[in-house]
């Protein structure tokens, strides 16, 4: 497949210090080595020293005493390495695949090391077999750029915030770097892993000088190595003739993957019949009026807001996640795309890769696709009206991204649809179905893998035919995963609905929100692909889209509404706000880098700011429950307005309460 836009193809070249390969704004320094002695994103080195493997043989710590790396392919969108490191009595072989993206594939493969001559290793002959016990895998982070993470467990609970010292059970996605960037990590499978303990089969310590995470691959002699000591001759053990080599496959990928784009400025979005359930169908809600006293219709509505951005939810198509609607809706579709667009209004469609009981295909088709969870029984998710119930789809499935892929294409060109909107299907899914090649057997029953290859070179496959081929927009709600391998190939992230469901939201009281959340996955800088926030007001006021702004705004995230009423109404507001200061093309200053030209003497309440010219736009925020008195001054120029009510302010210092969850937006002249 070729390069996509707007990556560049690989370059791996070799000077003074080794092999070198170059991705967009990336480059991963080899060395002679099989392990990154360097890894720099956007002129900023990550590691603090070289990514090692250390472990022991014959009850001593390894020592490699050789190492060498040379390219085996070479093509413009990847570039395939392999190299090796010996010891006394291991050899640890490496093939790298780099892509375009700067996804980087790593097969290492263990075995001992035979008896043979060669300068500067011990040839002596052992008086036992050549145990090889333990291999840890250690990435030592620079401490300024792993102050955040981002976590993904087996058991799909998400841990995200600043880093800290700790042990943690296998994990198939994680990501650790700051609001700039990071470096990512996906595997498939923890087979072959023998950790000490399973909850500790991973660790982070933060050190004087740097940060370490560390993969505990081996703690004890391989099981398969064993098996194998009972089968053959002593003598051949000795030599590690009759080993089968240990594999461990994994993948990482610095981050951003691609340049970030000013889109969740510029796109004003409306999703309707998401969380705010609609009775009526959708072309029957968008062409009839606003309310028993708001006669104007819904479409014209949305115009008048400044809407340009129109999503679909669901129930567009009578079948979940499906393309293909009977003749009524297929024409109603086509319908709210034609008056949509004479209205300057884009339209895209919702999709996720489930199986539904409506679809036409056979069960037998059901059962090579569906996710089989680590009990051995398939996940049900979605039901809908009309009524039905839904299975997850797994990537590995023979059937499911190609079908999805032309599917979704078909679906663009018969309703004129301007894109698609991907619920959850960046996240790769713990399965153990053995139909399509999912999970392996232990002593103590199956275990799940993660698609995490197939995912990827599947959205690439998807970028290519909607984005590139097609000129569709591609956004994605990742849920709780983070995903950058594979979200990469979206136009815009749809982020933080998971808040409502995991207990950070109280029934009564004040809003615990981490910032660190923002930091990590909430802002998109770090990763390349802008954020929109997700924000659906809950009964009693717990969670309104005023609290939500309270703390999205000061990070310059934007939530895009999900009703056409007090959601919208606000939004429209701040969109003509940032519209007329132009924020798309302005420089956005943080709160937490100081350097916004104003100051809070209130530390509670936060100050960011947009730039351009003589000009700021500062986002002024209280993410608390009480009110907050501050007296803001600025370092220059003069306060003019307050944005969000036309109140004209003058001078250099405002003093202000401001009330509980409030986001202002005060304009000032430098």
């Amino acid at each position: 497949m070729a390069v996509l836009h707007p990556w560049t193809p690989v370059e791996a070249k070799h000077n003074a210090d080794g092999w070198c390969v170059s991705v967009w704004n990336r480059e991963y320094r080899f060395g002679s080595s099989i392990l990154p002695q360097q890894i720099v994103s956007g002129g900023t080195e990550l590691l603090a020293s070289p990514v090692r493997a250390e472990g022991v043989e014959y009850g001593q710590p390894i020592v490699w005493h050789t190492a060498s790396l040379w390219p085996l392919e070479q093509r413009e969108e990847e570039v395939t390495l392999v190299g090796q490191m010996e010891s006394r009595l291991a050899v640890l072989n490496a093939v790298i695949r780099i892509e375009f993206d700067g996804y980087v594939h790593y097969s290492l493969r263990l075995s001992p090391r035979g008896n043979h001559i060669r300068a500067g290793i011990d040839a002596a002959i052992d008086p036992a077999p050549r145990d090889i016990t333990q291999l840890h895998l250690i990435f030592p982070f620079k401490s300024t750029e792993s102050t955040e993470r981002f976590r993904t467990r087996p058991n799909e609970t998400v841990v995200r915030g600043e880093t800290r010292d700790e042990r943690f059970a296998f994990m198939p996605l994680s990501w650790y770097g700051n609001e700039k960037r990071g470096l990512s990590f996906y595997l498939e499978s923890d087979e072959n892993w023998q950790s000490a303990s399973d909850a500790a089969a991973m660790q982070f310590t933060k050190k004087s000088n740097a940060n370490e995470l560390q993969w505990n691959l081996l703690d004890s002699l391989p099981l398969e190595w064993k098996k194998e000591r009972m089968l053959f001759r002593e003598k051949d053990n000795e030599q590690g003739l009759s080993h089968t080599p240990v594999f461990f496959e994994f993948s990482m990928q610095a981050t951003p993957v691609k340049p970030f784009t000013d889109i969740a400025l510029k796109e004003h979005t409306v999703h309707i019949d998401c969380f705010h359930k609609l009775d009526a169908e959708y072309y029957e809600y968008l062409m009839g009026p606003v309310s028993k006293e708001n006669p104007t219709i819904v479409m014209d509505y949305l115009k008048e807001k400044g809407v340009n951005c129109l999503r679909l939810h669901e129930k567009w198509c009578e079948i979940e996640g499906y393309w293909r609607t009977g003749p009524q809706r297929t024409e109603e579709i086509r319908q709210i795309v034609k008056e949509a667009h004479a209205r300057g209004i884009k339209v895209l469609l919702y999709f996720t890769m489930h199986y539904s009981t409506l679809r036409p295909e056979s069960l037998e088709v059901l059962k090579a696709n569906r996710v089989l969870t680590p009990l051995g029984v398939p996940r049900l998710t979605h039901y809908r009206q009309p009524p039905q119930r839904c299975f997850r789809a797994c990537a590995r499935g023979p059937a499911v991204f190609d079908t999805f892929i032309d599917g979704m294409a078909e679906a663009m060109e018969r309703f004129g649809a301007d894109g698609v909107y991907l619920d959850t299907v960046n996240h790769p899914e713990p399965c153990t179905n053995a139909a399509h090649g999912c999970g392996y057997d232990t002593p103590e029953g199956r275990k799940p893998t993660w698609a995490v290859e197939e995912q990827h070179s599947s959205w690439r496959r998807l970028y290519a035919k909607l984005h590139e081929e097609m000129g569709k927009e591609i956004h994605i709600h990742p849920w709780t995963s983070f995903s950058p391998a594979m979200m990469a190939y979206g136009d815009v992230i749809w982020n933080g609905e998971q808040l409502m469901f995991n207990d950070i939201i109280p029934n009564s009281g004040e809003v615990h929100l981490d910032m660190h959340f923002f930091h990590s996955e909430g802002m998109g800088v770090n990763t390349g692909i802008p954020v929109e926030f997700l924000i659906y007001e809950l009964p009693d006021d717990r969670w309104t889209f005023e609290k939500g702004l309270s703390f999205c705004g000061p990070h310059g995230v934007w939530p895009r509404p999900n009703s056409i009423y007090r959601p919208l109404e606000v939004m429209s507001g701040i969109w003509r706000i940032l519209d007329d200061f132009d924020a798309a093309n302005s420089t956005f200053l943080p709160y937490w880098e100081h350097g916004t030209g104003a100051v809070s003497e209130n530390t509670k309440v936060l100050v960011s700011a947009y730039a351009k010219g003589n000009k700021r736009l500062y986002l002024v925020s209280n993410p608390t429950g009480t009110v907050q008195k501050t007296v803001l001054s600025l370092e220059s120029g003069m306060w003019t307005s307050n944005a969000r009510t036309g109140e004209k302010m003058e001078g250099r210092t405002a003093i202000q309460d401001i009330p509980p969850y409030t986001l202002l937006l005060l304009e000032a002249l430098f």
